[in-house]
C-alpha cells in the first residue's frame, strides 16, 4: 500500500459480495433486484450475472472517483485475481471503450 500511495495513486476497495454475493441465492440479494421489471425474479437468459454485476459495480465506484477531485481519474488501475481478474477487465474494456 505504501508503494502505491507514495506513486500518487489513490487506494480504493470493494468487497465484490456487497454488489452481488458469490453464492446461488436466485439473484435475490445484492443489486439483480434493483433491476428487474415488473414480475421478474431472476435475471433473463440474455441479462448479465454475478460478474457483470460486480464490473458495474466497480464502474460506478469509478463514476465517483471522476467527481472527486482529489483523485486524479486519469490515473487509475483495477486488479482482482480468478473470477474477479475478469470482472476487472470487463470492468477496464467498458471504461477504455467510452469517450473521453
Amino acid at each position: 500500500m505504501e508503494e502505491i500511495i507514495g506513486r500518487g495513486y489513490v487506494l480504493v476497495t470493494a468487497c465484490y459480495g456487497d454488489i452481488d454475493p458469490d453464492f446461488d441465492d436466485g439473484f435475490q440479494n445484492g443489486v439483480h433486484p434493483l433491476f428487474y421489471r415488473g414480475g421478474q425474479r431472476t435475471p433473463a437468459p440474455d441479462e448479465w450475472g454475478s460478474i457483470g454485476a460486480w464490473a458495474w459495480g466497480l464502474s460506478r465506484i469509478l463514476d465517483y472517483l471522476e467527481t472527486d477531485r482529489a483523485v486524479d481519474a486519469k490515473r487509475v488501475a483495477v486488479m482482482g485475481h480468478s473470477r474477479l481478474g475478469k470482472t476487472a477487465l470487463w470492468q477496464a474494456r467498458r471504461t477504455s471503450a467510452l469517450p473521453s
